[in-house]
């Protein structure tokens, strides 16, 4: 909706969109427990008391491919953080960051 938006009033000729890489796992460990970033990968298998232990429920529930959505979602941060720290950009922005419903 936000990029609608912004595709309407006519600032997306004004802006350099950056296509992202998702994030690898090693690098998602960095920033989560490894125990947790492996609980994307199985939360199928999963009850619901585990599901509630990796908070996996109600705004935050996993969804087909949620380990993919979720390493392209933190490496698109990662590709702004990178724009920001080389220079190339002064503003950065990961329209899609957040998935809570």
């Amino acid at each position: 909706m936000v990029f609608s938006l912004i595709e309407a009033t006519g600032l997306l000729d004004r802006l350099r969109v950056v296509p992202p890489s998702p994030m690898t796992l090693k690098q998602a460990c960095n920033f989560h427990e490894e125990e947790y970033i492996r609980a994307l990968f199985r939360w199928k298998d999963m009850d619901s008391d585990s599901l509630k232990r990796y908070n996996l429920v109600d705004d935050a529930n996993p969804f087909e491919h949620v380990e993919k959505h979720a390493l392209w979602i933190a490496g698109a941060t990662m590709t702004a953080v990178k724009e920001i720290l080389s220079g190339h950009s002064n503003i950065a922005i990961n329209l899609y960051g957040g998935r809570h419903q």
